[in-house]
């Protein structure tokens, strides 16, 4: 699950288009993201990122791309082979309990370098959207809470959706459906966004709430309950004896008690 916030500092070096370096930290060890005015100029300390070209570098980006361009990979290949190398790895990290990404703006990258030529929010949608893992239908119940800025500048029509439905504080699954449009494929493509948006901080994913469990009863609290139950029918029924015996005329001083069947004086018998 990618963590919430967990490539933030990368999403506001890129919208400031600043210039400094982000250091990494995750299982693969320390590496460093060198960025001039927004863009990627290079990178240390992952000699990986040429993998898809079936090469292995020194770990400095620059040097490594001079040396694919060099055994015969075009430069075009080099540099698209660069750019999901860095984006999976951006994506590892965001995956990572241990990871960390930090933005230090007084350690400039070096002055001789090769840009990449994709800005790295597009880099990372084209790596969310390759992902072949599909979303947790239990998430479906969460709602989008929106936490980025009240506008951003550059959002395809896919975000510009996603980002309404998350000012709406709509659920997952009725904003997927609603980005989608009975698409399958256009509802892949919004859940990439999603999961784009929460790792560089622009939304969250709040949990539903959970329904209140029933208190658990024991035998001692059965007994207890009809014991008061018992009580409770026991005084009822003396309230209601008192009732009736209050609503009866006093009888007269000397008056014998009336019984079944007997005629009051003076009547005649039938």
């Amino acid at each position: 699950m990618i963590r919430s916030g967990a490539l933030r500092p990368l999403f506001d070096a890129h919208l400031r288009q600043a210039t400094g370096t982000l250091e990494a930290r995750d299982a693969s060890g320390v590496w460093q993201i060198g960025l001039r005015a927004g863009a990627v100029v290079q990178v240390l300390g992952r000699p990986d990122l040429l993998q898809s070209c079936g090469l292995t570098g020194e770990g400095e980006l620059a040097r490594d791309l001079g040396a694919a361009v060099a055994a015969g990979v075009s430069t075009d290949d080099a540099f698209s082979a660069a750019e999901l190398g860095l984006a999976e790895a951006l994506l590892t990290l965001a995956e990572d309990p241990r990871g960390r990404l930090r933005f230090d703006g007084t350690t400039p990258p070096p002055r001789q370098a090769f840009p990449l030529p994709t800005p790295m929010l597009r880099m990372l949608a084209r790596a969310f959207g390759a992902r072949h893992g599909g979303r947790d239908a239990a998430l479906d119940g969460s709602r989008l809470s929106w936490r980025g800025p009240a506008e951003i500048r550059g959002l395809n029509p896919v975000e510009q959706r996603v980002a309404l439905c998350a000012r709406k504080r709509m659920g997952l699954g009725e904003a997927l459906r609603a980005v989608g449009r009975g698409s399958l494929a256009r509802e892949r493509q919004a859940w990439a966004t999603v999961e784009l948006m929460v790792a560089v901080g622009l939304l969250e994913l709040e949990a539903p709430a959970r329904p209140a469990r029933a208190p658990r009863t024991t035998a001692r609290d059965r007994e207890a309950d009809e014991r008061v139950r018992a009580l409770r029918e026991k005084i009822a029924r003396r309230k209601r004896g008192e009732a009736r015996a209050g609503a009866a005329p006093p009888a007269a001083p000397g008056a014998r008690p009336r019984t079944a069947g007997a005629r009051p004086a003076g009547a005649r018998a039938a």
